[in-house]
């Protein structure tokens, strides 16, 4: 993955952990990063920028003012 994010976004895999957690809305478990809530709402844009949300009424206000139809995808994690 290090090789992939360099090459075509030139950036390492530490750097986008740092800018996850950065957002308050992940964290560290061991070796892995993770939502620190059971739901995040994440959204990306065709100019690589985004947003990221706890609250869905807060991700569907960004949306609308940025006049931007949200998409939900859910992802569960296992074995916990």
């Amino acid at each position: 993955m290090n090789e992939y994010l360099t090459k075509n976004h030139d950036l390492t895999v530490a750097q986008v952990s740092d800018a996850l957690i950065l957002t308050r809305q992940f964290m560290r478990d061991g070796e892995f990063i993770r939502p620190i809530y059971p739901r995040t709402y994440v959204i990306t844009n065709d100019d690589e920028t985004g947003f990221v949300a706890s609250e869905i009424e807060r991700f569907d206000l960004w949306c609308a003012e940025n006049g931007i139809e949200p998409n939900y995808m859910s992802i569960y994690f296992m074995g916990e």
